[in-house]
């Protein structure tokens, strides 16, 4: 692949002060705390293996609260409006997973360290 400069172009755009405003949730918001253990360690069973099949038993492969990944599976559901506070222990395995949500908005509440600590 080539790129070729043909002509300069000038640049206007700023940096806004304040990129958006966030509106700190109020623990009296919150109806429930779930905890989300991650782990990647070898699974001892066929519980959880849905539409990944036989890959599921690979040593490695994350868990969270013991089932890998399926994308046919919902096992946790928030009613639209309320706050649940999520704890992840991602501190299981050996390898840390990082962390990230869909199709929701969420705030990091606390962090605790790295790997260990």
């Amino acid at each position: 692949m080539k790129f070729k400069v043909i002509q300069k172009e000038g640049d206007t755009f700023t940096l806004p002060h304040n990129l958006s405003a966030i509106c700190t949730i109020s623990n009296n918001d919150v109806i429930k705390t779930r905890t989300f253990d991650i782990s990647n360690g070898g699974m001892d069973g066929m519980s959880g293996m849905g539409a990944l099949g036989n890959s599921a038993m690979m040593k490695g492969m994350h868990q969270i609260n013991n089932k890998v990944y399926d994308q046919s599976r919902i096992d946790e559901f928030v009613q639209s409006g309320t706050t649940v506070i999520g704890v992840f222990d991602n501190s299981k395995g050996t390898e840390p997973h990082p962390m990230h949500i869909h199709a929701l908005q969420f705030q990091v509440l606390d962090r605790t360290g790295w790997r260990n600590n």
